[in-house]
């Protein structure tokens, strides 16, 4: 039996082979849509559900494709004859966009001649693959003209697959419970397989002589791979066998596997899976931070698995142990303690192991009772979180636009900026809006530094603007020498200047380039028309300056009031500068109506609908943000005004880079009331932040609502710590700072899958962002990605605006969508969902916004002997206003 997928059941038909197609179609195997080239296409007689292609003498047969993925396929096959002589040479290829095949002779595997009866011919694709194009993204079938110029036809065409399902591998998730990964299941079929099916011996077990069967079977479904193409997916199914005994360590056990079969009808390449448990194993059942805790920091990891329809892993609140890896000496003992029982985000019921009284500095890792194997090793250090700090803060200098290069380049990540020439020129919108300022469609103005935003190389102000606000209350509460000139690696390092606030200085010079001198208007966004394909430094065309933009204008100005008052002590020239800039941009904002208006979003002109647009549908918050920061830089009553008048305008709590600037403002004539509005406006956030924390089985500080999980805010979980951060920095109550370790966790691995969410930090981390470097060479799997990126993580549900996202969806078993609406406990849980593949975006992506927030995060949590205290009377007029901490 063999899986064959027919390119040409295109019709919509009702026949039973186009159903059998579109099934096919809907678990994400094959696209099937197709436009031909030259050929006359009919309609075979007697078979509606198939078409027949006939080039004639002068038109080769092109067969046009969506993008799929042949590479998981044995061969392709189909009919052909020629309608007229002998053909005794007739080239075929495959090819997409950006790769060809190699060309093969049909008469070669016709025995050598095409006649005029129907031969069937097949193909092996491995006969077609080259070294760098492996058929995984396939547009075009390309019959070439034959010599002679004979007429042809060939019909029903197919990929066959004769390979079976490919097993993936084990995990032994409990002493009970082993799970077996298979790709390509007929699921439906192996739901309906009786638990005999499976059945466990051993040699060296004697209670597993004869043959031993789970007393329970369960089934999961999700797709764990995309193919470099961006179309082609892997889905992996998990059977998951609860034992009646328990397994035990260095004995050997075999399972056996009977009537497993792909939708075809193919047996997989394994029926016997042969297995030794050992205690070095790392469980899949416990959760830790792997990079790991500050020595003072709550230490907590978290316990459990899902079993896929069966529900959560069968578990007990037995004993835990901490051991010190370097000595395998037991140095605390605890015992699990349950959180959430059958807790739908998970599907687990969450244990959590709490270890926060060690504090000896050192290397650890977890055992429990029930499990086999161990977890991850840890760190116990005051300085756990440098690295990451280090790391996460690095992204921004490889994200500059400029060269990147040695000594400061990590290995593999050396390439060109976009050359300065193309940077940039107006947009012909720029003539027609109603900010215009007299500028020239295509007229150059140069615009400078910068950083690329995410996975594309578009320069957004609004989007870059949370940069100053993060990096800037960092600074605010970070004890004298916590952030030091010379950490960061960069060009700049040693010029007696913290690297961060270098850092800042790069964005900075950028965001004043994209002032308009003339009148103080900032441009949007700097970006190509059209999402890149290629590298930074072979982009050959030059890239569009956008219209000025109310927001734009409000945030730089706010952008560069941080900028003047932190670069004051260590270069005033720069300081007056920036602090004119702001004021220009400010006098704008005053001057020009608002643009776009308020309810209305900006978007950029329809000729380049690929670029973003990273804007609000109102300017308020950016102008309320820069009241507050110029009034904190100046103290004149004018921006105080703006400020109180704004915020009596705002629909609802202003933002706390607002709040924050305004309580930091130690000026005589700030209005004491309003600040102590905004202390208890930013710890009510902390508070909200504080009830989330508390609810969640896994400590996320995220939304409780479980549709609303997803771009970062499981992934990027230490970006909730600001919150906690604010409060602790306002109120010195030491469980804020608690809270804000404890946020730290879930990035880094204590989580349902066991995955560091930033790249490169912990032993086990995402490979595959979307990330420059492996966009344009290849799969990040294959090349080193870029350190320190932290992607989004988890996603409740892939918006369906592309079919990779439509086929992800589809895949998941237990299905997506609750069944009822409100069964969450039924349906993927959401903290699983997720695939490390770069063509993911809403799961690979992140921007510098979130980079950002978790640099400085990991930055003030680094080390538990830097203290942070609040700014020199920020809050210190404040301290008897009877607002408690908690």
């Amino acid at each position: 039996m063999h899986r064959c997928v027919l390119l040409l059941l295109f019709l919509a038909w009702p026949s039973p082979l186009y159903a059998a197609h579109m099934r096919l179609f809907q678990q994400g195997k094959f696209q099937h849509s197709l436009r031909i080239d030259a050929p006359t296409v009919q309609r075979l007689p007697g078979h509606p559900a198939y078409l027949r292609i006939a080039p004639d003498p002068w038109h080769g047969g092109r067969l046009r494709i969506d993008r799929s993925d042949f590479s998981r396929f044995s061969c392709i096959e189909f009919r052909l004859r020629s309608r007229q002589g002998e053909i005794r040479r007739l080239p075929f290829k495959v090819f997409d966009y950006f790769g060809t095949s190699k060309a093969v002779d049909l008469a070669h595997y016709a025995g050598g001649r095409i006649g005029t009866d129907w031969q069937r011919v097949r193909i092996p694709l491995q006969a077609l693959m080259t070294k760098d194009y492996h058929l995984d993204n396939v547009t075009v079938l390309a019959f070439s003209p034959p010599a002679p110029l004979f007429p042809y036809e060939i019909e029903q065409i197919r990929l066959l697959d004769l390979r079976g399902p490919v097993f993936r591998g084990y995990e032994v998730r409990s002493d009970k419970v082993v799970s077996l990964k298979f790709s390509d299941v007929d699921l439906a079929a192996a739901r309906q397989l009786p638990s005999t099916a499976f059945t466990v011996t051993s040699r060296d077990d004697p209670r597993f002589r004869v043959p031993i069967v789970p007393f329970a079977v369960g089934f999961d479904r999700i797709t764990v791979a995309v193919d470099s193409g961006g179309s082609g997916l892997t889905n992996e199914t998990r059977i998951h066998l609860v034992l009646p005994l328990s397994l035990r360590t260095q004995r050997g056990y075999t399972i056996s596997v009977h009537g497993l079969q792909d939708d075809a009808g193919n047996s997989p390449d394994h029926t016997r899976i042969v297995f030794r448990p050992t205690a070095s194993v790392i469980s899949p059942s416990i959760h830790v931070n792997q990079v790991g805790y500050a020595r003072h920091a709550p230490k907590v990891a978290f316990v459990g698995n899902w079993l896929g329809d069966l529900g959560p892993m069968p578990l007990t609140a037995g004993p835990f142990t901490v051991i010190d890896a370097a000595s395998g000496r037991a140095v605390f003992q605890g015992t699990l303690q349950l959180r959430a029982a059958h807790d739908p985000q998970s599907g687990e019921d969450v244990y959590v192991a709490d270890f926060s009284s060690v504090t000896q500095p050192g290397r650890y890792y977890l055992r429990v009772a029930g499990l086999i194997g161990r977890s991850y090793t840890f760190r116990i250090a005051d300085d756990v979180y440098d690295p990451v700090y280090r790391a996460v803060m690095r992204v921004f200098y490889h994200r500059r636009n400029t060269d990147i290069g040695p000594p400061f380049a990590d290995s593999g990540q050396q390439r060109r900026g976009i050359p300065s020439r193309l940077n940039g020129v107006f947009h012909p919108a720029l003539r027609h809006y109603p900010l215009s300022n007299g500028e020239q469609p295509h007229a150059f103005k140069q615009v400078v530094k910068g950083w690329f935003d995410a996975g594309d190389y578009g320069q957004y102000i609004n989007n870059a603007a949370p940069v100053w606000a993060h990096i800037g209350f960092a600074l605010d509460v970070a004890g004298s020498g916590h952030f030091r000139d010379g950490e960061l690696h960069i060009p700049e390092s040693g010029n007696g200047i913290p690297d961060v606030l270098d850092e800042l200085a790069w964005g900075s010079e950028w965001a004043m380039s994209m002032q308009d001198a003339r009148d103080g208007g900032v441009y949007h966004k700097i970006a190509s028309g059209h999402w890149d394909r290629v590298l930074p430094g072979e982009i050959d065309k030059p890239r569009f300056i956008y219209e000025k933009t109310t927001s734009a204008t409000a945030n730089m100005a706010a952008m560069m009031a941080i900028y003047a008052r932190l670069i004051r002590p260590y270069n005033a020239s720069a300081a007056e500068r920036a602090s004119h800039a702001a004021r220009l941009a400010w006098r704008f904002v005053q001057r020009h109506p608002t643009w776009p208006a308020e309810g209305e979003g900006y978007h950029p002109p329809a000729r380049d609908a690929d670029n973003g647009d990273y804007t609000g549908k109102t300017a308020i918050p950016a102008r309320l943000w820069a009241a507050a920061e110029l009034y904190r830089l100046t103290g004149e009553a004018q921006y105080q005004q703006a400020f109180l008048r704004l915020w009596a305008q705002y629909p609802q709590q202003p933002p706390w880079p607002a709040l924050w600037a305004y309580l930091c403002a130690d000026h005589p004539n700030r209005d004491v009331r309003k600040a102590q509005q905004a202390k208890r406006m930013l710890l009510a956030r902390a508070k909200l932040r504080r009830t989330y924390m508390d609810r969640n089985p896994y400590m996320i500080a995220k939304h409780t609502h479980i549709p609303f999980s997803g771009w970062g805010n499981v992934g990027q979980s230490s970006r909730h710590a600001i919150d906690f951060l604010l409060a602790f920095a306002m109120t010195g109550d030491r469980d804020w700072l608690r809270r804000a370790w404890l946020s730290l966790n879930a990035q880094l691995g204590a989580n349902p899958l066991s995955l560091s969410y930033i790249v490169g930090v912990g032993a086990h981390a995402v490979r595959d962002p979307l990330d420059m470097g492996c966009k344009m060479h290849g799969s990040c799997m294959e090349r080193p990605p870029l350190k320190g990126v932290p992607v989004f993580g988890p996603i409740w549900h892939l918006p369906a605006y592309k079919p990779l996202h439509l086929h992800i969806n589809q895949a998941y078993y237990p299905a997506e969508a609750p069944t009822p609406a409100d069964n969450y406990a039924g349906a993927y849980p959401v903290l699983r969902r997720f695939v490390d593949a770069r063509y993911v975006i809403p799961m690979a992506e992140w921007t510098l916004r979130e980079a950002s927030a978790v640099a400085v995060v990991f930055g003030l949590l680094r080390d538990d002997r830097l203290l942070l205290h609040p700014l020199g009377g920020c809050e210190r007029r404040l301290a008897d206003d009877g607002i408690g901490g908690r």
